[in-house]
């Protein structure tokens, strides 16, 4: 973890009595030698969402950090499990996909039954101008 990194997590300790979401921008304004809010785009400042994943990977923390739209915060028990059932859901969601296109992979060559007009062959991938 770096210095940027742990400037970020003293900020939102800090901040932790006021039990309320601090925004990116007013993490932009309160640390504006770390980050720049950026009003052009739709993804603002990637690097406080990579900041965050850091401090929550590092295994000498004690706190978690949640997140949310409305921005992040050291989170109690209750937000901290709720924010971990969230992102199981989502990495759950993604596995599934994961294993569905491996499955369809699998079956890549193989025969199976058809009704009408479908392909009596699997096939997954790509081969010319007539798929």
């Amino acid at each position: 973890m770096n210095v940027r990194q742990y400037d970020l997590y003293k900020f939102l300790k800090e901040n932790y009595a006021d039990n309320k979401y601090i925004s990116k921008k007013e993490i932009c304004e309160a640390l504006p030698e770390y980050y720049t809010y950026n009003t052009s785009t739709n993804r603002h400042n990637v690097d406080i969402e990579q900041d965050v994943r850091v401090i929550n990977e590092w295994t000498n923390m004690q706190k978690c950090i949640v997140s949310n739209k409305r921005g992040y915060k050291i989170g109690n028990e209750q937000e901290c499990n709720e924010y971990l059932k969230r992102r199981f859901n989502s990495l759950f969601k993604s596995l599934k996909t994961l294993w569905t296109i491996k499955k369809r992979l699998e079956q890549n060559g193989q025969y199976r039954l058809v009704f009408g007009n479908e392909r009596e062959i699997m096939e997954c991938f790509i081969n010319g101008k007539d798929d």
